[in-house]
């Protein structure tokens, strides 16, 4: 649900200095005449603003969001191939039946954390979100470095 909602939903959205003809548009009947004039004069050398907008950082938000994503997947794994081992030991001594319903339990965790980005996504802006998640993710973490 996540990969398809993240394909056919999300967008990255384009900065306003991007767009250097809706900008023309929104300022053409606001300047003085004498900038019009200056700036239809000067209308073939580029203007100080499109020297100075840096590339779109599209390919290094995605590149950011697979690195993220690994990093996620290893810690994840390597949660995953520990917890049994403590559930199978006293003073738990789960049997395989409750390991099951253990791990159906924790895919639970996934459909959650879709609802919540795509609830909360209407009323929290991206980096309060990520920050949660990343909190959320270190504290359970956390936690499971000092069991025994």
């Amino acid at each position: 649900i996540c990969l398809l909602y993240s394909i056919f939903v999300l967008t990255v959205p384009k900065p306003v200095a991007s767009c250097p003809a809706k900008a023309k548009s929104s300022e053409g009947s606001q300047l003085p005449a004498h900038t019009t004039a200056a700036a239809a004069a000067g209308s073939s050398q580029p203007s100080k603003s499109s020297i100075s907008t840096p590339a779109s950082p599209l390919k290094l938000i995605i590149i950011m969001l697979f690195v993220a994503a690994i990093l996620y997947d290893l810690a994840v794994v390597g949660a995953m191939n520990v917890l049994p081992l403590f559930l199978l030991r006293e003073p738990l001594s789960w049997n395989a039946v409750q390991i099951g319903y253990g791990n159906a339990a924790g895919y639970v965790i996934f459909i959650t954390s879709f609802l919540g980005v795509f609830v909360f996504s209407r009323y929290l802006r991206d980096i309060t979100m990520i920050m949660i998640g990343v909190a959320s993710f270190s504290a359970g973490i956390l936690i499971m470095a000092f069991v025994r």
